[in-house]
């Protein structure tokens, strides 16, 4: 069996951040929208379709999305599918799809969407990298 999805795409907001359980782990949650060209209608106008995920980051990973990831920065998310059910207000079922993040890379540049929010510099990488992309795989 294997379940993995990776997307590439623009944060719809901030990450919003908190401790949960006995360990105080951090569990960070934002939305990803990807956009996927279908054509042109009649009229030569663009179609597209774009699919929005909503994604959760555990642990370090959390703290590492809570501090480096902002509004509109693009974002390169490997990580697996996970539906849940759960009750509306009605009693009704309901499914809940979501992406559990497992590795994410920031492709967004220096000085882009993190511009407003200073904490959110990128920081130096090991081993000397100072690439533009902020490849955080080699922090986790």
């Amino acid at each position: 069996m294997y379940n993995r999805i990776t997307i590439i795409g623009y944060l719809g907001k901030d990450p919003e951040s908190r401790t949960v359980g006995a360990n105080n782990t951090t569990l960070t949650k934002f939305s990803v929208a990807t956009s996927e060209r279908l054509g042109n209608d009649k009229e030569g106008k663009r179609i597209e379709h774009t699919e929005w995920f909503n994604v959760e980051c555990w642990g370090k990973l959390g703290e590492i999305a809570q501090n480096y990831l902002t509004k509109g920065g693009r974002v390169l998310i490997t990580g697996t599918l996970r539906t849940e059910t759960y009750k509306d207000k009605f009693n009704v079922d309901q499914k809940y799809t979501k992406v559990v993040a497992q590795d994410l890379v920031l492709l967004t540049p220096k000085g882009e969407a993190g511009e407003r929010n200073p904490k959110r510099e990128l920081p130096d990488l090991p081993g000397g990298s100072d690439d533009e992309e902020g490849d955080l795989n080699d922090v986790i």
